[in-house]
């Protein structure tokens, strides 16, 4: 009814024409044209018999469309190409990611932690700290992730992971990936390459490093040259912080509840399951875009891959409680 045309244009001060057309031929141009009236005026329906639409079928409306050419689609290649890279070569990483108290207690949902100094503020300040310091495997997993190596077949393990600065919510961080070695596998079917992946501050510090050892499906170019890390990624300077607070670590007291000893072997009995869709939020939040993570239409459920730095770190986290408490961690050997 004109009465709820002239209501729904009520308000609008502008007007506008919407031009649709079908692109099968020559065909009448249909169009719709509101009348938009501003709300200073005074609405009088029986004043105003312009229509509300009109179907223009005169021969000066009618549309010359060429013969419709065939548009195909083309996926993008994400990819990085690493069919050609040397040792030594850098990818800096564009993509920034903050980490928000949210997202350390989403993966704290999901990875037990009994340690104070990922879990205790006043603790970690007493200890000289700004904040509870985000987990150790957290860390690893985000300086591992991957947002373009969309080509990897699997990957193999991590070694060499160095806390090098302490890292707290709110703090914002980039990667930067460097080739220490490759090689063809015997077959020459695969290739594997070890990486060196380093995370970086909004200040630019270097908070964590580690190596990532993946396997690709192409061969390589062989090459003899191993790279050295970079010096940066030697540092301890969290340790050494740490190691200051001895007296202060003195008078807080331990909780470990247990004693170790040399050479004793302990077999860790808690268990906690890892959803899929815990898994896929995870590797979502660090920006892991490899179809092996989620890609449900083309994998079945159990041929998803868990990223590996989730699976490096629900097994750590399981042995949390035996090894209460724990201050400060690296990982030497390859996992």
């Amino acid at each position: 009814s004109t009465e709820m045309i002239n209501g729904f244009a009520k308000g609008l001060k502008e007007s506008a024409a919407l031009n649709c057309f079908l692109r099968s031929g020559k065909l009448p141009l249909f169009y719709v044209a509101t009348r938009f009236i501003s709300s200073s005026q005074n609405i009088d329906s029986s004043s105003d018999s312009r229509n509300f639409y009109r179907v223009s079928n005169s021969s000066t409306s009618q549309l010359n469309i060429d013969a419709v050419k065939t548009i195909v689609g083309e996926v993008i290649d994400h990819g990085l190409d690493l069919t050609r890279i040397r040792p030594g070569e850098s990818i800096d990483i564009p993509y920034e990611v903050t980490i928000s108290h949210s997202m350390r207690d989403f993966w704290q949902s999901a990875f037990y932690s009994h340690d104070r100094i990922n879990t205790s503020t006043p603790f970690a300040q007493s200890l000289g700290l700004q904040d509870q310091v985000v987990p150790f495997h957290l860390m690893l997993f985000l300086a591992g992730s991957m947002s373009h190596a969309d080509h990897a077949k699997l990957q193999v393990g991590f070694s060499k992971a160095n806390y090098h600065w302490p890292a707290y919510a709110g703090d914002t961080f980039k990667k930067r990936f460097v080739i220490l070695s490759l090689r063809s596998t015997s077959d020459k079917k695969n290739s594997i390459i070890n990486i060196s992946c380093q995370l970086h501050n909004q200040h630019g510090v270097m908070v964590f490093s580690c190596e990532k050892t993946m396997m690709f499906p192409f061969e390589v170019p062989p090459s003899a040259v191993e790279v050295s890390p970079p010096a940066a990624a030697k540092a301890s300077d969290f340790l050494q912080h740490l190691i200051q607070q001895v007296e202060t670590l003195q008078s807080i007291g331990s909780q470990t509840l247990e004693p170790v000893r040399p050479g004793q072997l302990i077999l860790h009995t808690l268990t906690r399951p890892l959803s899929e869709t815990h898994s896929m939020q995870l590797a979502t939040l660090a920006r892991l875009t490899h179809e092996r993570h989620f890609n449900t239409r083309i994998f079945a459920r159990s041929e998803l891959f868990i990223p590996g730095g989730i699976v490096l770190g629900h097994t750590c986290s399981l042995s949390s409680r035996d090894l209460h408490e724990v201050l400060y961690e690296e990982q030497v050997w390859p996992n």
